[in-house]
């Protein structure tokens, strides 16, 4: 599988779903659903993460810090 290169997170995906995820506050959180307007709550898993897609708490995602990055599939 082709990943994409890592974005900045103020870079937002063109696609709703789940990125791979790296956050300077908690690297055990490794994925984010991406709701299409904003980032959601970062998770462990790629399964959880398609659970946590509440954007409206978006200003408590790890994505919302300064050097949070995120990649996805590139095909």
């Amino acid at each position: 599988m082709k990943l994409t290169d890592w974005f900045p997170a103020k870079i937002r995906p063109v696609r709703v779903g789940v990125y791979e995820v790296s956050t300077p506050n908690n690297t055990n959180n490794k994925f984010c659903y991406f709701s299409g307007k904003d980032w959601c709550l970062c998770a462990m898993t790629i399964f959880d993460a398609e659970f946590s897609t509440d954007d409206s708490i978006a200003d408590y995602s790890s994505m919302s810090i300064e050097g949070s990055m995120w990649r996805g599939i590139a095909e």
